[in-house]
């Protein structure tokens, strides 16, 4: 019952994210013909291995990971041996000081390449864009699905909440209303 309520308890993209990256260590481990059980190995030699993968690790074709996906790597299997009661964290201990830097080096140096730049972020609506929206009636206050678009703009912009999940979760009450000095709110 108790192990069943922590899976109920677990987030679910956490997981597979867990699970995907153990995929590319195992895959990585694979293609260099290790055949390692890193729940049982001693620190030092965990160490070892764990730098040398941080340095090595690329996606199928070929490609870099992105410098924030080399953090999220490195959680991913601090979780999974957490999950299987290894002793020491890869994150905080000092056995681990040395793939640590390696990983911190590979980030600096694909930052320096220009990664990490995010260059499928979201750019702003220019007012032209805006006003394009509004004649085309995609945002306006004359049905629900339109006055929704509009207060999903106004929230994202106004309060910088990202995402469907953001919106999701903001309450009114998540909000407070103050007075300035000219007594206007």
């Amino acid at each position: 019952d108790i192990e069943e309520l922590k899976s109920v308890a677990a987030n679910k993209n956490t997981s597979r994210s867990t699970k995907q990256w153990m995929n590319v260590f195992n895959s990585w481990c694979s293609s260099r013909h290790l055949d390692i059980n890193i729940e049982t190995m001693a620190p030092e030699e965990l160490d070892k291995v764990l730098g040398k993968f941080y340095a090595e690790v690329k996606k199928k074709d070929g490609d870099d990971y992105e410098p924030e996906s080399l953090k999220i790597m490195q959680s991913s299997i601090e979780r999974y041996l957490k999950e299987k009661g290894y002793p020491v964290s890869i994150v905080r201990s000092r056995e681990f000081h040395n793939s640590q830097e390696i990983l911190n080096a590979k980030a600096i140096s694909l930052r320096q390449q220009g990664r990490g730049k995010r260059p499928n972020k979201s750019q702003p609506l220019t007012p032209d864009e805006e006003s394009a929206l509004w004649e085309k009636g995609q945002l306006g206050d004359f049905n629900g699905k339109v006055l929704t678009n509009v207060n999903f703009k106004n929230l994202t912009e106004q309060f910088g909440l990202r995402g469907r999940q953001e919106h999701y979760d903001a309450y009114v009450e998540d909000l407070v209303v103050r007075q300035r000095e000219d007594g206007s709110e």
